[in-house]
């Protein structure tokens, strides 16, 4: 049966950390959006909306067109994409 990679899973597996920095860098907007990682695997904004998986916290900030959240939302520590740590972790879980 296949593991359903969300934050809270990778969190427990270590790709991220609780605190960690998520970025999205608008440039077709001029603007960059930040949220941080909560332990509960929420995402919440410096000024406390809080969102409960990386595309809802992407459609929020793209006037409520839907994105694929985990594709536009990078770690600010380590510049990776959280796609592309939710794939790496897939093929680990297989």
């Amino acid at each position: 049966m296949l593991e359903v990679v969300n934050m809270k899973v990778l969190i427990k597996a270590g790709a991220i950390q609780v605190g960690d920095i998520l970025v999205w860098n608008r440039k077709n907007h001029g603007e960059t959006v930040e949220l941080t990682i909560e332990a509960n695997g929420k995402l919440k904004t410096n000024d406390g909306k809080v969102f409960g998986t990386p595309t809802a916290a992407a459609k929020n900030f793209n006037g409520g067109v839907a994105i694929n959240g985990w594709r536009v939302w990078k770690i600010k520590r380590t510049n990776e994409v959280l796609d592309d740590l939710r794939k790496k972790h897939s093929e680990i879980s297989e």
